[in-house]
């Protein structure tokens, strides 16, 4: 007798355990709790509206900028615990989302360095001390898949706050203007986009960025800059003698020389000689605004923000469809004034600059 092959002994119940399989998948599916994933998380570009959201995610340990001496030990502190963590983020991180129809897909984008080793070289070996705020570096531009993997782990962390903006179409066509030019050959040759630095300002012709500085000029492009932002920032003298390097005459400022001064320059003295005046706006700051505002605000929506949720991440929402920009208003324009860090910077683009 001819063997039969084993499928087709079973051949009569294919159709039915296909079916039965079938519906077992789907009944897990409305079961389940779904996890945030990339098919999770929100993707408005299908729809006819304009959306910026930026994302907040709060240091690892809190910095204390009440002093360098606070600020070094604090930062000491918060990479210790970073040691023990090493997918959070150290000084906390800023990046966005802007879904509008005008564009195929959600943008996805943040600024940071593609390692910590020329931070490191910068602090260690050439002893640069806190000229390390806002030296330049070499950037890495994150996209959307590095920064939806961002989204999942740091959610899932309750370290990560958000804020999105209704726009209107203007303000969605200057948004699209401005990313295109930051990260496309600028005027003197360069492609900001390629540049990392705490003092840099991406609407300044040429220049690069730091993760919130590109943030935050996104919501100045578009006109939503508003009076509250002022309370997003840290602003400080750092005295002369605590900046070393290539910036100072290669004087060599170790951590003691950090941990010994009390105070922060009280503006006494000529800038860039006696201290070079700095300011960021700070993640962590943000991060903390929102929760805050998250509290206060209930169904009043103070300032225009009311609270939001974007799986479980907390969030606000603030309509500024209204918002009208001047149309002459330049995307970039020239920087006003200079300093140490802009300097060094300059003298870095000018092999680039003479190729143009």
């Amino acid at each position: 007798m001819k063997a039969i092959p084993v499928m087709l002994l079973f051949s009569p119940f294919k159709k039915r355990f296909t079916l039965i399989f079938y519906k077992l998948c789907i009944s897990l599916l409305v079961v389940l709790p779904p996890e945030i994933g990339i098919s999770q998380v929100s993707d408005s570009s299908k729809m006819n509206n304009h959306e910026l959201t930026i994302y907040v995610i709060r240091s690892v340990g809190p910095i204390d900028w009440e002093s360098p001496s606070s600020c070094y030990k604090s930062y000491i502190k918060a990479y210790l615990n970073h040691i023990f963590r090493k997918k959070m983020t150290l000084t906390g991180h800023l990046f966005i989302k802007f879904s509008t129809p005008l564009l195929n897909e959600t943008l996805y984008a943040g600024m940071c360095t593609p390692s910590r080793k020329e931070r490191r070289n910068l602090v260690l070996k050439e002893k640069i001390g806190l000229a390390v705020l806002g030296a330049s570096m070499k950037a890495k531009l994150e996209n959307r898949k590095d920064l939806i993997q961002r989204i999942n782990y740091y959610s899932r962390k309750n370290e990560m706050a958000f804020i999105t903006y209704h726009l209107n179409e203007q303000a969605a066509h200057r948004l699209i203007d401005f990313y295109q030019g930051f990260t496309s050959k600028s005027r003197t040759n360069n492609i900001p986009s390629d540049y990392y630095g705490g003092a840099l300002w991406p609407r300044y012709i040429g220049e690069g960025a730091g993760c919130s500085a590109f943030g935050i000029a996104m919501l100045d492009v578009a006109g939503l800059l508003d009076e509250e932002s002022k309370s997003w920032m840290r602003t400080v003298n750092i005295p002369m003698s605590l900046i070393g390097g290539k910036f100072n005459n290669n004087h060599r400022i170790t951590g003691r020389n950090i941990k010994k001064t009390t105070v922060w320059n009280d503006g006494t003295g000529l800038e860039n000689v006696d201290f070079v005046p700095f300011s960021i706006y700070d993640p962590s700051l943000i991060y903390y605004w929102i929760i805050q505002q998250r509290k206060l605000s209930g169904e009043s929506g103070i300032l225009g923000y009311f609270p939001a949720n974007e799986a479980i991440i907390p969030g606000l929402s603030a309509d500024r469809r209204q918002v009208k920009i001047n149309p002459e208003e330049p995307i970039f324009v020239c920087r006003p004034d200079s300093n140490l860090f802009i300097k060094d910077y300059y003298r870095k683009l000018e092999p680039v600059i003479k190729k143009n």
